[in-house]
């Protein structure tokens, strides 16, 4: 498992606060170099950098040709 980062624009809503994702999947350095392009070229918005964790080779849900 490794640690993957993507980065999310958050907008504040009379409601509720919406996250969407801009860009996933990427290391810490990366991601930390692209929240700050994005965040100089649109001042208006705000980024934030996520940490999750990543596993390519965990079990995901789907047919398991093993059983079959």
């Amino acid at each position: 498992m490794t640690m993957r980062y993507r980065i999310y624009r958050t907008r504040d809503t009379d409601l509720f606060l919406e996250k969407e994702i801009v860009a996933e999947n990427m290391e810490e350095l990366a991601a930390r170099e692209a929240c700050a392009i994005l965040q100089d070229q649109n001042p208006k918005q705000t980024y934030d950098v996520e940490e999750y964790n990543w596993a390519p080779e965990a079990k995901r849900l789907g047919r398991d040709p093993d059983l079959h």
